[in-house]
């Protein structure tokens, strides 16, 4: 059985790693597929996104999917 996750965060809102290390963590562990899920921006909390981060976000992440297409399937939300 393989294993996924799909709902991951990044250092974009309140997770730890970036994008690209844990998309090669799930390929080191022979994930097939990982799913982002970031926390959209919420006026006065420090956890979620920030407003102008949204844009970097979807960019890195469409670049990262591109470039990892090979070894895993990545989603974006």
């Amino acid at each position: 059985m393989k294993y996924s996750t799909y709902h991951a965060h990044t250092t974009f809102c309140d997770g730890k790693s970036t994008a690209e290390e844990m998309i090669l963590s799930a390929i080191s562990k022979g994930c097939p597929e990982i799913g982002f899920s970031g926390h959209s921006p919420l006026p006065g909390l420090s956890w979620p996104m920030s407003e102008e981060g949204v844009d970097e976000y979807f960019d890195e992440l469409s670049v990262l999917r591109e470039k990892y297409e090979d070894k895993i399937k990545v989603f974006v939300g």
